[in-house]
């Protein structure tokens, strides 16, 4: 399991980015909390196509 961790008020497209990948923040002790679905990050990322470039 991975996570992301973000001081709470930091300049960003943290929520928005994060939203599109379907996580949900965890507001804690100051931070916000990203945690990574199932299977981590990477299937989360759309992938290029083989051969592209």
């Amino acid at each position: 399991m991975g996570a992301s961790v973000a001081a709470d008020h930091t300049a960003g497209p943290w929520g928005r980015l994060f939203g599109s990948l379907g996580v949900r923040p965890i507001h804690v002790g100051g931070v916000t909390l990203y945690r990574a679905p199932p299977g981590g990050w990477w299937p989360t990322i759309e992938q290029p196509a083989a051969g592209g470039g």
